[in-house]
């Protein structure tokens, strides 16, 4: 053991087991535990983000929990125990805030639609952040320009290179990561005060070099997940771009108490070795210039200069994405795009033969996404088109006269109700539904009574609840009745929406409803109109066996009862 190079090896061999256990845990150990709390812990299931009333159902969960007010209270104190470390010039806690501040980021792991599920209730303390707008937490998006950058490059190469490239990032930084931890294990291991060697030469923080681009790189890596399981991701760039400025500004304090306890030896290391990795020296002067303006130095050299250093960055970093991030809703249909064809007819004549080309459904969607988007000038092309030989044609040119409210188009409409195939008829009856022309009450009830398809029916049902016609009552009571859940689903909600009073008889059968889709909705819609009359029905369903009944009937009930 006395052999010097066996003791280097035993260490590097530590450092190594140890940094790649750990970089390997936050990987694996994020989806375990998800599941884990998946399986133990109950939580909504909904899609926050479908409609309004998702979203008051979200809103509902989070002030029935207190989460907005733990999310507060948690940010509140991540920023104290970071304003502590620095003002106690304690590393080791100022560093503990950053990492608690990235935390969320393992949110992007979770397996669920809802984003408080599961690890994703560590978004909690960003809440402050989307209350505000949900666009603050993209202020920090210039960070993506190398990877873009990167993208870019190898796409000159035909090549898909994010996965790749965020592997390479994570492996990076654990590789910095794992020298630093053991060149600076050699150095407490010896006589030296000040680590000098190796990596060191390279980097005057590898370790926390490391954490930067390994964390970097989960964002990144943990982003893609989340598009491949269609669950909710929530931006990531500003709380990275903040933790990561914090660990600078730790890296300056370390620097200034080296520099306090060895100021010889230090002030000649620093002199050789680059602050976090080497730069041109260019590059290096402008980097600095910033510096040296707000201190009129190019090292802080007391805490008060190193804070100012950080924000000075920071608000540099984050002006160029203020400058870029959108904070208003898209519009969908550009008035250019409108008045170009209202000009230029023979246009949309360019677009009908695209469209009677062959060719697959998701090119075909685009060609009717363009002709929608002339809006009523294209009305007539598209009625024309509903009697096209292909029912992919039919389908889309019945879907964009619904979204265009074309009143002329409900008596063709009327009669793809009729269709052979079921996509067609679906379509017909979901824009007779958003067109709610009185005039398509009686197709759509005539379909309703000749469908032997669920399908077709829960369509109509919500197409009927969308011309609010008292005509469609009777058979919407039937539907209640209907052996697929769906169907009866759909049917209840027409009739809330076409008497919302008159319909909380029917509400409260529902929440004795064998599947729980139904009971779900029963208690939602209970939750809108708040009917006295519910509130035994209500009592027996803070006891049913799922979670989102429970939950919103114990919510319901205590509106009612309190007269919300």
């Amino acid at each position: 053991m006395g052999n010097p190079k066996t003791k280097e090896l035993l260490l590097f061999l530590t450092a190594l087991i140890f940094s790649v256990a750990l970089m390997f845990a936050f990987i694996e150990f994020p989806a375990l535990l998800d599941s884990v709390l998946q399986e133990k812990v109950s939580f909504p299931g909904f899609d926050q983000g479908t409609d309004e009333f998702a979203a008051y159902k979200t809103d509902l969960y989070i002030s029935a929990l207190h989460l907005r007010w733990i999310g507060y209270g948690s940010l509140a104190l991540v920023l104290l125990l970071i304003a502590i470390g620095f003002a106690t010039r304690k590393s080791g806690v100022a560093w503990a805030g950053a990492f608690v501040l990235f935390l969320p980021v393992f949110g992007q792991f979770a397996l669920s639609m809802f984003f408080l599920a599961g690890l994703g209730m560590l978004r909690v303390l960003w809440l402050p952040f989307s209350d505000v707008n949900i666009s603050l937490l993209q202020l920090g998006d210039v960070i993506y320009l190398p990877h873009k950058a990167l993208l870019w490059f190898f796409g000159l190469f035909g090549r898909q290179a994010h996965p790749f490239l965020t592997y390479a990032y994570m492996a990076a930084g654990s590789f910095f990561f794992v020298w630093g931890v053991f060149v600076w294990f050699k150095t407490r291991s010896g006589k030296e005060k000040v680590a000098t060697k190796w990596i060191y030469t390279f980097s005057r923080h590898p370790q926390y070099l490391g954490w930067i681009i390994w964390s970097y790189g989960l964002m990144l890596f943990s982003a893609g997940i989340n598009d491949m399981k269609k669950s909710w991701s929530i931006p990531s760039s500003l709380p990275w771009l903040l933790a990561t400025m914090i660990i600078i500004g730790i890296c300056f304090m370390e620097e200034i108490k080296m520099q306090e306890e060895n100021e010889e030896a230090y002030m000649l290391y620093r002199q050789k070795a680059p602050f976090l990795f080497p730069v041109p020296t260019w590059l290096g002067r402008i980097i600095k210039f910033p510096m040296l303006l707000a201190i009129g130095k190019g090292y802080p050299e007391k805490p008060g200069e190193a804070i100012r250093v950080v924000l000075l960055y920071t608000a540099l970093l984050v002006l160029p994405s203020f400058l870029w991030v959108d904070f208003t809703p898209q519009k969908t249909q550009p008035m250019a795009v409108q008045e170009y064809f209202a000009h230029h007819p023979a246009a949309i004549d360019s677009l009908i033969l695209e469209i009677k080309k062959p060719q697959d459904r998701r090119q075909l969607y685009l060609h009717f996404e363009r002709l929608r988007a002339i809006g009523q000038p294209a009305a007539s092309a598209l009625i024309g088109l509903l009697e096209d030989t292909n029912p992919d044609v039919r389908e889309f040119a019945a879907y964009a006269l619904g979204q265009l409210k074309a009143e002329q188009a409900a008596a063709p409409l009327s009669i793809l109700l009729q269709d052979t195939e079921l996509r067609p008829s679906k379509a017909a009856a979901e824009a007779l539904g958003q067109i709610g022309s009185e005039k398509a009450v009686a197709p759509l009830l005539n379909a309703l009574a000749d469908s032997p398809n669920p399908g077709l029916r829960h369509s109509i049902h919500m197409a009927l609840g969308n011309t609010g016609s008292p005509e469609a009552w009777e058979a919407l009571v039937k539907g209640l009745e209907d052996e697929v859940w769906y169907a009866r689903r759909s049917a209840l909600q027409a009739l809330n929406k076409i008497a919302p009073q008159r319909s909380a008889p029917f509400l409260i059968w529902a929440l004795e409803d064998e599947h729980v889709a139904l009971r779900r909705e029963a208690v939602f819609l209970i939750l809108q109109q708040k009917p006295p009359e519910a509130i035994d029905a209500l009592k027996t369903a803070i006891d049913d066996e799922d979670f989102e009944t429970r939950f919103y009937a114990r919510q319901a009930l205590r509106m009612i009862e309190e007269g919300v």
